[in-house]
């Protein structure tokens, strides 16, 4: 078996990093900051756009050159956030 590349999308950062079929870490985590965006009324928000290019980042970063390692993902969010 290969590597599951396991994502977390928080509400200040997106981490990735390759899990190998021991549970080890293989390589370095990777994390991008998220901006969140608000107002005075309270409205806090990531801009759809920003959210899914900083995901699609984080995740090459983990991956690097090892893509054919990858034999499936893990994904967790903040509440229902995700897009």
């Amino acid at each position: 078996m290969g590597s599951v590349l396991s994502i977390d999308v928080g509400t200040t950062n997106i981490k990735a990093a390759l899990v190998d079929d021991s549970g080890q870490i293989s390589g370095d985590v990777k994390s991008l900051n998220m901006k969140i965006e608000g107002d005075a009324s309270g409205r806090a928000e990531h801009d759809p756009g920003a959210l899914k290019a900083a995901l699609l980042e984080v995740c090459a970063l983990a991956i690097g050159d090892r893509g054919s390692e990858v034999d499936g993902f893990a994904l967790t969010s903040y509440m229902f956030g995700l897009l």
